[in-house]
């Protein structure tokens, strides 16, 4: 398995995916998306959560939720393997 500068770098991406989704659904928590979201930045993925929001029958701000709710549980769950998983059980453990 790789070694600790390829793990180090899968860390930070996977950091840095997780805090811009979290940032995503923050922000489609906060702004009215069904307004003017093509003259935002990023506005195209926020299109993304109108057009989930329509398919389903609720609100964007309930789609942004789910998102931001499951990216903390995937966040979570992470760190919990990270901690309490015996280190010989862990996949690419550094040595």
């Amino acid at each position: 398995m790789g070694g600790w500068a390829e793990q180090y770098f899968n860390m930070v991406f996977g950091m840095y995916v997780m805090g811009r989704n979290i940032i995503l659904c923050l922000t489609a928590c906060a702004v009215d998306v069904t307004q003017d979201a093509d003259a935002q930045r990023g506005g195209h993925i926020l299109r993304d959560f109108d057009q989930i929001a329509a398919v389903a029958g609720t609100s964007v701000k309930h789609v942004a939720l789910f998102g931001l709710a499951f990216t903390t549980l995937c966040a979570l769950t992470a760190m919990a393997v990270a901690i309490f998983l015996p280190p010989r059980e862990r996949l690419g453990t550094i040595k």
